[in-house]
C-alpha cells in the first residue's frame, strides 16, 4: 500500500467518525470501500472459497484513475478484477450508471452472465437488485440507483450510441473497431471512467494507442505472474506459440505489442450473405431431421473434431451454379467419438453429402476410420485434411508443387470469398474468430498461424478440402481450375 492509499483510508475513517459513525459500523463500511476486502466478504462463494488478489492485482483492483489501460498476457485475472468491479460499483456507488463494453457479443454475454450470478448468488447483493431487463441488452437496476448495462458494440458501434455513463469497462479491447472507439468515448459522462482491458495483437488499433499514453494508468501483466502457471505450463506456451521470439508468445504470454501479426482474412464471413436458409448453434440441434436442405443440390462436411474440453465444429455447405454456401454450423463440447460419428452419420441422413473431410488430427482420425469401416459409401466419401503435411498440386502447365496443407486451403478459402464463390450465414462467432485470425513467418519462411481460438476456422478450412477433393487429388486441375492467389500484405 502507497501512502496515497493510506491517507485515502485514513481520510475515510475521520470522515466517517465526523458525521456519527461508530466503530463497528466504520469497520463495515471500510470493507465495502475496500474492492479487495470486498470480494472477499461477497463474491468469495462464486470466485473460489477463501479468494484473495494475486499480489499483482491489488494495486489494479484498487485503483481510483480516471483512465486505466491493461495490455496483459492471458490468464492473469483480468476478468475477474471487472467481475468484481461491477459488483462492487453496484453495490458500493450509489446511482452510478456502469457500461460493459466488447466488440461482440460472444465476449460480453457470458462474462455478463457471470456478474449476474454473483449479484444473485449472495443475499446482501441479491436484495439490492431491484430489476433485471434482457433485451435489448441485459440491463440490472439497484435499490441505490445504480444500473449496470452489458452492450456489445454492433454495426459501427451503434450500439454505443444514446449510452450515458459513468464508468465504462471494456473487454477484449484489441478487438474494438474505430468506429466502436468512436461511439463509445462519447458514451461515458465528463469526469467519468474509461478503463480497458486486452491482449495485444501487434494491430495498430486504438488499444495500442491508449496502452502507450501517459493519460492512462498502464498495467501489463505477464502470464507468467499467475501462479497457476507452472514452469511446465509455460514450456507448452512456449512451444505452443512458436518459441519466445515468435509474435504470438509475444503477445499472448508477455502481453506486450512486439512484432506485428498479420490478419489472415481481408473480409468479414457474415458481410458475404448466402441467401439460402442456414443455421449455426452451440449446441445439438433438437431435431437433426428437419434443419433446412435443398433437395437435388450436393452438400459438403468439414468437421474440426476435439476431445476432452475442446470443442468440436460441424461446418456445412451446399453447392449450386453460383457459388458454394456455408448453410450451417454445429459446435459442440465435452463430446466422445462415438457421440461425434453418431452426428456426422444423422447429418448424413439428412443432407446426403457429396464429401466429407476430417482434420486429421487424434479425434478426426479415430470417428473417421470408424465411419469408413462402415461400408465402400462412406470410405469413397471421407477424406482427412493433415494441416501438418503437404498436398501436391497439379497444373497445366506446370510440374506438380507441393504446398502445405493449411496454407493451400486458407488460400482457397480466401479466393473463393473474395470472388463471392463462397457465401455465409450471419454468425458472430463466425466472424470473431475470423477477425482474430493471424499469422507471422517462421524462419524457414512457412506461415504459422495463430492458435486457440481457430476450430470454426479449421472446420471451414476442412470445408474446403472437401470441396475440392477431387480436384485436389486429381493429376490434372484443368476441369476445375485452382489458379494461383496472389496477395499483398
Amino acid at each position: 500500500m502507497n501512502s496515497n492509499e493510506a491517507f485515502s483510508r485514513r481520510s475515510f475513517r475521520r470522515v466517517l467518525r465526523r458525521r456519527g459513525y461508530g466503530p463497528e459500523a466504520i469497520a463495515f463500511a471500510e470493507g465495502i470501500a475496500q474492492r479487495a476486502a470486498f470480494a472477499r466478504s461477497f463474491l468469495g462463494p462464486r470466485l473460489g472459497r477463501r479468494w484473495a488478489p494475486r499480489g499483482y492485482q491489488l494495486g489494479s483492483l484498487e485503483s481510483r484513475a480516471q483512465f486505466k489501460c491493461h495490455c496483459d498476457g492471458r490468464n492473469v485475472g483480468k476478468t475477474t478484477e471487472i467481475r468484481i468491479l461491477v459488483a462492487w460499483t453496484a453495490f458500493a456507488q450509489p446511482h452510478a450508471q456502469v457500461l460493459l463494453a466488447a466488440q461482440y457479443e460472444a465476449h460480453v454475454t457470458p462474462l455478463a452472465n457471470r456478474i449476474l450470478a454473483d449479484l444473485q448468488a449472495h443475499p446482501d447483493l441479491a436484495e439490492n437488485i431491484l430489476s433485471v431487463r434482457k433485451q435489448p441488452f441485459l440491463t440490472v437496476q439497484f435499490k441505490n440507483g445504480a444500473e449496470w448495462t452489458a452492450v456489445h458494440a454492433g454495426e459501427n458501434g451503434n450500439n454505443f450510441q444514446g449510452q450515458h455513463v459513468d464508468w465504462a469497462l471494456v473487454d477484449e479491447a484489441q478487438n474494438m473497431t474505430p468506429q466502436s472507439w468512436s461511439n463509445l468515448i462519447p458514451a461515458v459522462n465528463p469526469g467519468g471512467r474509461l478503463w480497458i482491458y486486452g491482449v495485444p495483437n501487434g494491430f495498430p488499433t486504438r488499444f495500442k494507442d491508449f496502452s502507450l499514453s501517459p493519460r492512462f494508468e498502464q498495467y501489463n501483466w505477464p502470464t507468467r505472474l499467475n501462479p497457476d502457471m507452472t514452469p511446465e505450463a509455460l514450456n507448452d506456451l512456449e512451444a505452443l506459440y512458436g518459441g519466445k521470439a515468435h509474435p504470438h508468445y509475444i503477445h499472448n504470454v508477455l502481453g506486450q505489442h512486439g512484432a506485428p501479426a498479420r490478419a489472415v482474412f481481408p473480409f468479414t464471413p457474415s458481410r458475404l450473405r448466402t441467401g439460402h436458409a442456414t443455421f449455426c448453434c452451440a449446441g445439438l440441434p433438437d431435431k437433426v431431421g428437419r434443419l433446412p436442405a435443398v433437395a437435388g443440390l450436393p452438400y459438403y462436411l468439414g468437421c474440426d473434431l476435439g476431445f476432452s474440453e475442446d470443442p468440436s465444429v460441424f461446418s456445412i455447405a451446399l453447392e449450386d451454379r453460383n457459388a458454394a454456401h456455408v448453410v450451417g454450423r454445429i459446435t459442440l463440447s465435452n463430446v466422445t467419438y462415438p457421440e461425434q460419428q453418431r452426428l456426422i452419420r444423422q447429418l448424413d441422413e439428412r443432407f446426403h453429402f457429396h464429401c466429407i473431410a476430417l482434420d486429421k488430427g487424434h479425434s478426426g482420425l479415430a470417428v473417421g476410420q470408424n465411419l469408413m469401416a462402415l461400408g465402400v459409401d462412406w470410405a469413397d466419401k471421407v477424406r482427412f485434411a493433415d494441416f501438418g503435411s503437404s498436398t501436391v498440386v497439379h497444373g497445366e502447365f506446370h510440374e506438380p508443387v507441393k504446398r502445405y496443407t493449411k496454407e493451400l486451403l486458407t488460400e482457397i478459402l480466401i479466393r473463393r470469398a473474395l470472388d463471392k464463390q463462397l457465401l455465409f450465414p450471419l454468425d458472430e462467432c463466425r466472424d470473431r474468430q475470423y477477425a482474430g485470425h493471424t499469422f507471422a513467418y517462421a524462419p524457414s519462411g512457412r506461415m504459422v498461424y495463430s492458435k486457440g481460438n481457430d476450430h470454426i476456422i479449421d472446420a471451414d478450412r476442412c470445408l474446403m478440402l472437401a470441396l475440392h477433393a477431387e480436384a485436389l487429388e486429381a493429376p490434372s486441375t484443368e476441369a476445375h481450375g485452382l489458379p494461383p492467389l496472389v496477395m499483398g500484405f
